[in-house]
């Protein structure tokens, strides 16, 4: 007898009935019209006939036959017969059946009948053998299966004496099993779609039906082969994609009529605005749509709007809503899971957080176990925690119904990392919507890009969203030629573009007339802090924005030694300890931060002055409204979602001093020239690596400042944008400035094009045929960029932290540990008032209320 599964106490589940489960699986998916509508487009076709559809599903049903090796069948042995092979796996050794290992076992397996299905077939059942997440590498590299094969693949196919264990005659039984289950596949029918594309979405949901049809509680364990096993099989099958959520038929033919405001809980009568109506009417042909809009103005609302009219016309199942950063994501998630509550009702899915290190569904918390499992607050029964299955891991995120989280889990889908396809083929159903698409840089681009390539040539629906999008990236996202400075600058706004057309979407409404003001202060904590002092003294809810952890560090070290006795309750504190924003803290004290600042500014703030000093963790997705700004020189977009946090709502509590918006925006004292060989505050640097590494953008952006120092949002917003990151624009600063502004033009143009380069060295590329696929180890640089070059501090059941909770583990950035060994484990040193000392080799860190920071940098400020 094969095993297929074996567990702990359970027994072993034969190998015939687990790849029933998992082929049943597949067969229950393949009955999501969405899913196989995303299919059948890959394959060419409006459906698949019942031959077909059962073909592929013996393909899968095969997944798993390496598992036949004598090497693989004796390794749970808890004393090996002398004579058994070596233990092996059953990934590798079944692609070695392929290319001439185990001539018998295909035998056996009746392969010459299935190669008379169609050259597809080798590709399609190498995507099955992919299950794990990433193709096997095979002999000679990528290419055909006709080589030589070592030995050392040959012996673990022979079989064994003592005891008894034949492959061949365990692979006749696996293929009589077969046979019997799946009779339509061995009748006359056409050849199995070759596409490239339709293999890479075969191989992800292969990946999917392998983890659903893996699970133990659902699929019980039963050792001895029962010929009526696939009925039984199918029956669970279909139950459990209806558990997890992946079927929504009953769901949709429930889901209400769309009531702008009881859908986001606003008051009797709110109307959506111009912007927000204007996206029921984009056609539902349209699926790429790309939605420009101030910050605040209700983008998040309209692509919700978006997703139910796309979900009740049944062209997508569900949404992933993508944002740049973690805490953007842990914000945006109670919003978008209030709203899916609101409208779907009794029957709405919980919304999964899709970020890493987080485990939450709706609004319940879970806690890792081990072994896999995980501990939800709320003691959940059976149909709940079936219902969080997608939320317990995060290769498994995109597979939830409705999800926020960072873009990166998005990205991963189009990179040749393990288990893209998997969470390609569980996007490929739901509306992907990508906020601040603005923010993305060269390489995300690049990646971005084909991700949403693959996603829309499956038929899928894809939803962009900026307030200050350059017409450059636009035109690229559309496909379409370059516009001119001029042309680019009178395009409207806002706007929804598709792939043909830009739309004017007419005023929303929101107008806002900023004061601006430039001072040459950049570099003087004391003056910033005196000025935000004055402001905040008079009343004034003061938000300071700097753009690196040290500069705000900086102004916060110089406003503690500023202030009076009595004059405390003007800093920002969080839990009654006065802190700053950025994102060097652990993931439970950065969730007490965000509320910490959202009670500060928010909408419900009190009365009186207030100080928050944070970075750009301070730009995104969080809701507040300061009275006055005062921020680091930063490109005019970034600039710009800055202004969008002053005088965001409607208040009438404002000091009078700050009655009309004003931004103070802080200069370097020097000509900018000066930054082209070495960078400060984030602005320039030699290699173009700084946070804002295009000073050509930066200067055009100083010259609006000083050129237009009043600023009407949104009515500027396009012309301040193009102005300053347009590519005539640009060439006119190099022009003026002379040599060095051309040279670093070149070099900023160079860095991107080889960022663009280093990512398409592991793009997942959908028509290249799965049998020349191979996933390279992952370079550094890919690595450091999606953050797996971080270190991650595990605090074991958690250190008291500086805000009064416990902490869990605290990520230390890649290149504040370059020089410190993989291997080198951290040593923690408990302090006074939730302070921790962290060492990591030669390399010492100290976590307290201003979070994490370097000790040698904390002996520079003292001095």
């Amino acid at each position: 007898m094969a095993w297929g599964k074996w567990g702990n106490g359970a027994g072993s589940h034969r190998l015939e009935h687990h790849c029933a489960d998992v082929a049943a699986v597949f067969e229950a998916l393949l009955t999501l019209p969405n899913v196989v509508r995303r299919l059948a487009r890959l394959a060419g076709a409006e459906a698949f006939d019942v031959v077909t559809t059962t073909r592929l599903t013996c393909l899968v049903y095969l997944h798993d036959f390496g598992k036949l090796n004598s090497g693989f069948q004796f390794k749970v042995c808890e004393s090996r017969p002398r004579l058994a092979p070596p233990s092996a796996g059953h990934v590798e050794p079944g692609v070695r059946a392929l290319e001439g290992a185990a001539p018998h076992v295909c035998r056996a397996l009746g392969f010459a009948d299935v190669a008379g299905w169609g050259a597809a077939v080798q590709p399609l059942l190498l995507a099955s053998l992919a299950h794990h997440g990433r193709p096997a590498r095979l002999l000679g590299g990528p290419g055909g299966l006709d080589r030589d094969v070592p030995h050392r693949d040959k012996v673990i196919w022979e079989a064994v004496a003592e005891p008894a264990y034949d492959p061949v005659e365990q692979a006749t039984d696996f293929a009589a099993a077969m046979k019997t289950w799946f009779p339509d596949a061995f009748e006359v029918g056409p050849d199995l779609p070759d596409a490239p594309a339709f293999q890479h979405l075969f191989a992800g949901l292969v990946s999917l039906a392998d983890w659903i049809g893996s699970d133990e509680e659902t699929f019980p364990y039963v050792a001895e082969f029962s010929p009526d096993y696939m009925a039984s099989a199918r029956d669970r099958a279909g139950k459990a994609i209806d558990a997890l959520g992946l079927k929504v038929e009953d769901q949709r033919a429930g889901a209400g009529s769309v009531v702008f405001g009881h859908i986001f809980g606003l008051p009797d009568g709110v109307e959506p605005n111009a912007m927000q109506d204007a996206i029921g009417d984009v056609s539902d042909d349209d699926r790429l749509v790309i939605l420009e809009s101030e910050t605040g103005s209700g983008k998040t609302e309209a692509a919700f709007l978006r997703f139910a009219d796309l979900y009740r016309a049944g062209l997508v199942d569900g949404l992933y809503f993508a944002v740049p950063t973690r805490a953007a994501a842990v914000q945006l998630h109670g919003r978008i899971h209030g709203a899916a509550r609101r409208w779907f009702g009794d029957r709405a899915p919980e919304t999964v957080l899709a970020v890493p290190g987080y485990l939450k569904a709706g609004g319940t918390k879970g806690h890792k176990l081990p072994d896999w499992k995980v501990l939800w607050e709320d003691d959940p029964d059976d149909r709940i925690r079936m219902a969080r299955w997608a939320a317990e891991n995060a290769k498994r995120y995109l597979a939830a119904q409705i999800a926020v989280g960072t873009v990166d889990q998005a990205m991963l889908s189009g990179l040749t990392v393990k288990h893209a396809h998997l969470r390609a083929a569980a996007l490929s159903r739901n509306l992907l919507v990508v906020d601040e698409v603005h923010a993305s840089d060269p390489w995300m681009r690049a990646i971005l890009a084909r991700v949403i390539d693959n996603h829309l040539a499956a038929g899928g629906y894809a939803l962009l969203m900026s307030a200050t999008l350059g017409s450059a990236v636009r035109e690229a996202w559309r496909k379409a030629s370059p516009l001119s400075l001029d042309d680019a600058a009178a395009v409207p706004y806002p706007a929804i573009s598709t792939e043909t057309r830009i739309g004017a979407v007419g005023h929303n409404g929101r107008d806002k007339v900023v004061h601006m003001t430039l001072v040459p202060e950049m570099d003087d904590a004391a003056a910033i802090a005196a000025r935000a002092l004055a402001k905040a003294r008079g009343g004034a809810k003061v938000l300071v924005i700097r753009n690196t952890v040290d500069a705000a560090l900086a102004v916060q070290s110089a406003l503690e030694n500023a202030v009076e006795d009595g004059e405390s309750g003007l800093l920002f504190a969080c839990k009654d300890v006065t802190t700053v924003h950025h994102s060097r803290f652990a993931a439970e004290d950065r969730r007490l931060l965000d509320n910490a600042v959202e009670q500060a500014l928010g909408k419900s703030r009190e009365a009186g002055g207030k100080i928050v000093i944070g970075t750009q963790t301070l730009e995104q997705s969080l809701d507040i409204d300061a009275d006055y700004l005062i921020t680091d020189l930063c490109p005019v977009d970034v600039l710009l979602q800055r202004i969008g946090r002053l005088h965001r709502h409607a208040h009438d509590d404002r000091p009078p001093e700050a009655s009309e918006p004003a931004a103070l925006i802080l200069a370097p004292g020097d000509d900018l020239s000066s930054l082209l060989k070495r960078g400060r505050n984030g602005l320039g640097g030699a290699g173009g690596r700084g946070v804002y590494p295009d000073l050509r953008i930066i200067e055009a952006t100083r010259r609006l400042i000083e050129g237009e120092p009043i600023w009407r949002i949104p009515e500027m917003n396009r012309r301040l944008v193009e102005a300053a990151t347009h590519g005539e624009a640009l060439a006119a600063i190099e022009a003026e400035m002379g040599g060095e502004w051309a040279a670093h033009g070149r070099e900023i143009a160079g860095i991107a094009a080889a960022d663009g380069q280093v990512a398409g060295l592991y793009l997942l590329d959908w028509t290249q045929d799965f049998s020349q696929l191979a996933f390279p180890d992952i370079g550094e640089a890919i690595r450091t960029r999606l953050g797996e070059a971080d270190r991650l501090v595990e605090f074991g059941n958690g250190e008291p932290g500086p805000f009064g909770e416990p902490i869990t583990r605290l990520a230390i950035r890649s290149h504040l540990v370059r020089d410190v060994p993989l291997d080198e484990e951290a040593k923690i040193e408990p302090g006074e008032g939730g302070a921790l000392t962290i060492r990591l080799g030669e390399r010492a860190f100290r976590y307290d209320r201003l979070g994490l920071t370097s000790i040698a940098k904390i002996i520079d400020m003292a001095q």
